[in-house]
């Protein structure tokens, strides 16, 4: 299960948070250096995340699992985008089927695996918060930030593109959107696992205070902007409860 879970997160960190603009650009425009300096990113990633079973394992699963997912990459590239909401569904579908590639070629290991230096017998003990938490357990917390805080901007992202309104497009403004966006997502989250939700009233007012003023100047910023954070909101405490649960 471990590597299963190891395999998700390469796949998280190579699609979401180590993939710049630059190379998203080059896989739009055909380019085949942008899938392959993507191809060896995730390569990269899931080789050296998974070197706990050893350099055969490891080296075979992440060669399949990156050329894998170049494929999907090179054949959603080649489908026509001709609205913002078949862009939505194919980034669902895309992501649905790497999960799923990651799943197969998991089980096609399951079988040929060497014991981990960590299994999931291991587990850290927090007198701070009172639970064992084992590697398994770890493995998930981190899936759901990096899918909450990254994965979720790219979610938002494309369905705000839905919204047919004039906004304030300067890329400055748009980038520190995201960021204030994932900065949020990471507080709610962390408060409802462990059980602040209270909190997340103070969260959404201080930001409600830092955007009035564009209440008044755009006319459709208020649809927008309720949109947006509640997406994020309702994103970050379905990963929240989750996380909950999953410690309790």
């Amino acid at each position: 299960m471990n590597l299963l879970l190891l395999g998700i997160i390469s796949h998280l960190m190579s699609d979401f948070m180590f993939q710049s603009n630059k190379v998203v650009n080059l896989k739009i425009d055909k380019n085949i250096k942008g899938y392959f300096i993507h191809s060896l990113i995730v390569f990269t990633f899931t080789f050296c995340l998974t070197l706990f079973y050893g350099i055969n394992i490891a080296f075979r699963f992440a060669l399949i699992i990156s050329i894998s997912h170049i494929v999907l990459d090179y054949i959603k590239g080649k489908i026509s985008i001709c609205s913002p909401k078949i862009e939505l569904a194919t980034f669902i579908t895309d992501q649905l089927l790497h999960f799923l590639i990651i799943f197969f070629v998991w089980k096609r290991f399951i079988n040929h695996l060497t014991i981990p230096v960590f299994t999931a017998s291991n587990s850290f003990d927090s007198n701070l918060f009172n639970f064992d938490t084992s590697i398994k357990e770890v493995l998930i917390l981190v899936i759901v930030y990096l899918i909450v805080l990254f994965a979720g901007a790219v979610l938002l992202e494309k369905i705000l593109n839905i919204i047919d309104i004039q906004i304030d497009n300067q890329s400055e403004g748009i980038s520190m959107g995201k960021y204030i966006g994932i900065i949020e997502r990471a507080l709610i989250l962390t408060l409802v696992t462990f059980g602040s939700t209270s909190s997340i009233g103070i969260i959404f007012t201080a930001k409600s205070i830092a955007r009035f003023k564009k209440f008044d100047d755009k006319k459709h910023f208020v649809e927008y902007y309720l949109l947006g954070t509640l997406s994020s909101i309702f994103i970050a405490l379905i990963g929240g409860l989750f996380l909950k649960n999953l410690f309790n």
